[in-house]
């Protein structure tokens, strides 16, 4: 594969990944975790997945400050330290794009961005290799552009994109939020529209100028740091500013706004590991659909559901049907699939 010293990868690595409790706490959240069934670890498989396309020294990782430890046991013997970036407090994914863009843009006014999500599961990795390389050649002056996936069912998860033609790249119409289940259930019955996967790519210059019109307050802050960023004086500024800035996703702040928004229509196979649920989805099941992950377990009478109980504890489980089981030394879950919504507000 052709590497291109204008090619940039920005991994978002930032996330609590509260929805899957008790596995997954604020102390070491879903993207250090291996869930996909294998030996590494979400971000690990993400970096694996693409970095072939960029030059190592074109790679960076953001994240937040009380994750530091965390990516340097799990990735950061690959990288400097300026290309681990850290967030001093969460401010959601809006400040962050803004402040890797700011940073790599002084270093290459020429660069393209691709921005990933470090918490998907993607297989069949050459077509997405193929949707990355041509989303580069069609990045331009203008165009900011994002992954759509063909919705398979009407979930509720993810956020949707609605487009005008069944065309593989085409301008965005309009992006949606999460929508409940009666919405989506219709954008599946119009083929209109298209699970918002969370992967970006970008030039630098037009991802700055569309932030710069459309979210100048938070562009001036941080760009007022501009002599400071990669120099040894932009954590001090960035302790001192970054904290002031507004608390919004780059949905919100800009793709919703901006008339440039691009849609590439993916055929790769997408997941976002966001919710037990998902992790159920991929994981391979037994002749009841279930699965056991256990040393020592035993299930009777059950399907349709997931069991996962950490240490050598033995485990008898008999007549769980469509249900999650999580157990770990300090928590424990037990919830039909089907309330698996209430988590995150519970744990709150």
């Amino acid at each position: 594969m052709t590497q291109s010293q204008h090619h940039y990868l920005v991994v978002m690595a930032g996330g609590s990944g509260t929805r899957l409790w008790p596995l997954s706490r604020e102390s070491k959240p879903k993207q250090f975790l291996k869930l996909s069934g294998g030996n590494k670890t979400m971000i690990q498989e993400t970096l694996d997945r693409v970095r072939e396309l960029f030059p190592l020294g074109n790679i960076y990782i953001l994240t937040n400050q009380k994750y530091r430890q965390l990516v340097v046991e799990q990735v950061g013997d690959q990288f400097n330290e300026d290309q681990i970036v850290l967030e001093p407090s969460k401010r959601n994914t809006a400040p962050c794009l803004l402040l890797a863009t700011l940073k790599i843009y002084k270093r290459d006014p020429k660069a393209k961005i691709v921005v990933l999500p470090s918490d998907h599961l993607i297989t069949n990795n050459q077509e997405f290799i193929n949707d990355i390389q041509f989303a580069l050649s069609q990045a331009d002056k203008k165009r900011l552009i994002t992954f759509g996936i063909k919705p398979h069912y009407p979930s509720t998860d993810y956020g949707y994109i609605e487009v005008k033609k069944s065309v593989r790249f085409t301008k965005v119409v309009q992006f949606t939020e999460k929508p409940n289940f009666q919405i989506a259930s219709n954008y599946l019955k119009k083929k209109n529209h298209l699970w918002n996967a969370g992967i970006f790519v970008w030039k630098a210059d037009a991802f700055l100028e569309e932030f710069t019109h459309w979210q100048p307050r938070m562009y001036g802050k941080l760009f007022k740091g501009n002599d400071f960023l990669n120099t040894e004086k932009e954590d001090a500024f960035l302790k001192r500013e970054y904290p002031l800035v507004e608390d919004i996703s780059i949905d919100y702040a800009l793709l919703e706004q901006s008339k440039n928004v691009y849609v590439l229509r993916s055929n790769f196979d997408w997941t976002d590991l966001g919710s037990w649920k998902s992790v159920y989805d991929i994981l391979e099941k037994d002749w009841d659909s279930n699965v056991l992950i256990a040393q020592n377990g035993h299930l009777s009478e059950s399907s349709n559901s997931l069991v996962r109980v950490e240490g050598n504890k033995k485990v008898i489980a008999s007549g769980l049907d469509d249900f999650i089981v999580i157990d770990t030394p300090d928590g424990l879950l037990i919830s039909p699939k089907e309330n698996l919504d209430s988590l995150r507000r519970l744990l709150q």
